[in-house]
C-alpha cells in the first residue's frame, strides 16, 4: 500500500467541487492509487513520483497545472531525460488516468492532460530481446550463480512472467493439476490465470526452495520477499556474466519468451493465451517485430532484379 507522504502535494489546491474542502495532489494520487492492485500501484506510482518531483522544482501545484505546463514536461521527458516515445506515452496514460478519476470524482473541472498531444509510438514492437543463443548463454550463467537466479531466470523464460508476477509467486501457488505442476499466476489488472510448469522449472523451484512450504519463493538475502529491483539486479548481473551485448532487463527475457514461442511454431493465439494479452494485437506486434526484417521485400526485389556479377546476363544480350 502507497503510505501517505510518498506522493505528497507541495502545494494546495482548489477548493473541491463537492465537500467544499481543499483538494490536494496527495488526496487525488492517493485516492487514485488505491484502486489498483499492488504491482499496477507500484508502476503507477513510480511515474506519479517523477510528475510530482518535476512540478515541485517548478513551483507548479499539480492540481492547477495548465496544458501549456504539462507539455512543457512532455519536453523534460524527452530532452532532458531521454525518454522513448513508448515510455512518454505510458507515463502520459498514468497523469491521464490519475486527473480523469480526478474529474470523476469532482475533484477539478476537467482534465489538463485532455488535449496534450501524445508521442507516435511505432505499430511493432522495436526489441525482440535476447536471442536463443543468448538465452542459453543466460541459463548457464544463472545455473552458475546461485539456485535463485537459476530459478528466477527459469520462470521468466518459460513461462514469460512479468517480473513483478514472478516476485510475488507463493509456494503455495504451485498445485497439481490434471497431470501437470501447475502455477497460479496473479497478474497485471488483478487477472488471475494458471500454467503449467515444465519438468525443468520446478526442478529449479524445489532446488531453491527446499523444505519451505508456504510464503514467498523469491527471497532477498535478508530473508523477505525479493523486489523487483532486486530481480532487476539479478537478470543484469547474469547478462553481463553471459556477455550480452545489450541492456539487459527482465521484460527482454518476456519478449524473449513471446518471440521465441512464435519462432518454435505456436499458434498467434496460443502465444496470446501464453503471455495473457487482452488484445491480440499486442501479440501481434511481437510477430511482426520478429518477422518484418525476415520478409522484407528488399530480399525479394533483390534476386527479382540481380544481374551476373561478372557482367551482362546472357538473356540481355541483343
Amino acid at each position: 500500500m502507497i503510505i501517505s507522504g510518498e506522493i505528497v502535494a507541495h502545494n494546495v489546491g482548489p477548493r473541491d467541487l463537492a465537500t467544499g474542502t481543499t483538494t490536494t495532489w496527495e488526496t487525488i494520487t492517493l485516492g487514485f492509487l488505491v484502486q489498483h492492485t499492488a504491482s499496477t500501484r507500484a508502476s503507477y506510482a513510480n511515474d506519479l513520483r517523477l510528475y510530482t518531483r518535476w512540478c515541485h522544482e517548478h513551483n507548479i501545484d499539480p492540481v492547477s497545472i495548465t496544458r501549456a505546463e504539462i507539455n512543457v514536461y512532455v519536453r523534460y521527458m524527452e530532452e532532458i531525460l531521454k525518454y522513448t516515445r513508448s515510455t512518454i506515452a505510458r507515463k502520459l496514460s498514468t497523469l491521464s488516468s490519475t486527473y480523469g478519476y480526478a474529474v470523476e470524482e469532482d475533484h477539478i473541472t476537467a482534465s489538463p492532460v485532455q488535449r496534450v498531444k501524445r508521442p507516435k509510438v511505432p505499430s511493432d514492437s522495436p526489441r525482440t530481446g535476447p536471442t536463443k543463443d543468448e538465452v542459453k548463454r543466460l541459463l548457464y550463467a544463472a545455473r552458475e550463480h546461485s539456485p535463485r537466479a537459476y530459478a528466477l531466470l527459469n520462470v521468466l523464460i518459460h513461462n514469460g512472467l512479468r517480473v513483478s508476477e514472478a516476485c510475488g509467486i507463493n509456494i503455495e501457488h504451485m498445485r497439481y493439476e490434471r497431470g501437470h505442476r501447475t502455477l497460479t499466476i496473479y497478474g497485471k489488472g488483478g487477472t488471475i490465470k494458471t500454467a503449467p510448469l515444465t519438468p525443468t522449472t520446478v526442478d529449479a523451484f524445489t532446488r531453491y526452495h527446499g523444505n519451505r512450504n508456504h510464503g514467498p519463493l523469491f527471497l532477498s538475502d535478508g530473508g523477505k520477499r525479493l523486489t523487483r529491483q532486486a530481480a532487476w539486479s539479478i537478470v543484469r548481473t547474469l547478462g553481463r556474466t553471459a556477455v550480452i551485448p545489450d541492456h539487459l532487463t527482465p521484460h527482454a527475457l518476456r519478449h524473449s519468451a513471446i518471440t521465441g514461442a512464435l519462432d518454435a511454431g505456436v499458434p498467434l493465439r496460443d502465444v496470446q493465451a501464453f503471455a495473457r494479452h487482452k488484445d491480440p494485437r499486442t501479440t501481434q506486434r511481437y510477430d511482426d517485430a520478429r518477422e518484418s526484417l525476415d520478409r522484407h521485400p528488399a530480399y525479394t526485389l533483390a534476386a527479382h532484379f540481380a544481374i551476373n556479377p561478372e557482367g551482362v546476363d546472357a538473356d540481355d544480350n541483343p
